[in-house]
Order: C-alpha cells, then structure tokens, then sequence
C-alpha cells in the first residue's frame, strides 16, 4: 500500500457527528497525463479531455466530475428503491455535463441527470417517482456541486412483466 493511503482513516467522529475522508493521489508522468490513485485502491491513467490538448479515451477530470454525480445520484436512488420494495427490472442513467464559460474562466453551469427506471407494475410507480425526488435531494456528490443540477427522470412499465389485461367478453 502507498505511504500517502497507509494511515488514512475511514472515519473519525466530529464532536457528534461522523466526518468521512476520502483520499486521492494524483501524479504527473509527462505531458499533460497522470496517474491517479484512490484510497480505495482504484487507479486510473488520466488525461485533460482532447478539446484541451489532451487524449481520448482515457479518464478526464470533467468525466470523473460528472460520472461522480451521476453515481451518488444511482446509488441513493437504489438504496431508495430497495427501501421501498419497488420492483425494479431495469435503471440506467445518462448524464450531461454542460460547461461554458463563465467570466473569466470555464466551469460547469448545469448538469442533467437522465434516468430511466423500467418496473413490472404501475402500482410501483409513484414509490419510483419518491425514490428519484429522495435521491435528488440526499446524493452526497450531487448535493455538494455549486452548479445547478437537473432531473429528468423517465419511468417505463416492464410489458413483459405486466400483468394481461382481461379481455372484455363480447
């Protein structure tokens, strides 16, 4: 294990409440590329996105940005979910991180949150409905980013899951 992650703690109480601390390292290889190394053990070569003279395909950090908001948000939506029992048969969620210039430097200004929730039942529905508005008020990232974030949330019913509609007899 790195030196800088040896001593690292979980968590530590603050007075009375709980204080977490989550580490990283960054170091410099060449050009504009890095390594980074996470406290968790996740390692990663990283690299400005190309449109700021870096490469493609490797981790940016407007992509860990955004990626970072879009998995708080998944994760208290499925916490939220299984509380709730909701019969989830599919998620998944695109984000859009829009960046513009803000006098006089660049900075993210909006991000759009798109997921999408497939259940069996339409009695599920409203339970996935508060499980989005409770994960869009409770995601740790999300909740801790200045630019204003949006949800646009799409709920599917699961046809192949769906109970037959009786037929009316004629």
């Amino acid at each position: 294990m790195n030196e800088f992650f040896k001593n690292r703690p979980s968590h530590h109480r603050n007075g009375g409440g709980c204080l977490y601390v989550y580490s990283s390292k960054v170091v410099w290889t060449e050009g504009h590329r890095g390594k980074l190394a996470c406290g968790n053990g996740f390692k990663a070569a990283f690299s400005p996105p190309p449109e700021f003279q870096g490469e493609s395909g490797m981790l940016t950090p407007e992509d860990a940005f955004v990626a970072s908001i879009n998995m708080s948000f998944t994760i208290a939506f499925l916490r939220f979910a299984e509380k709730e029992k909701v019969n989830l048969c599919e998620y998944e969620c695109n984000c859009n991180g829009i960046m513009d210039r803000i006098m006089p430097r660049m900075a993210f200004k909006r991000i759009v949150l798109h997921p999408r929730a497939v259940v069996a039942s339409d009695a599920d529905v409203p339970a996935v409905e508060r499980c989005m508005d409770l994960a869009d008020k409770y995601a740790v990232v999300r909740n801790s980013v200045k630019p204003k974030v949006v949800l646009e949330y799409k709920i599917e019913l699961d046809k192949r899951k769906a109970p037959a509609k009786a037929e009316t007899a004629q």
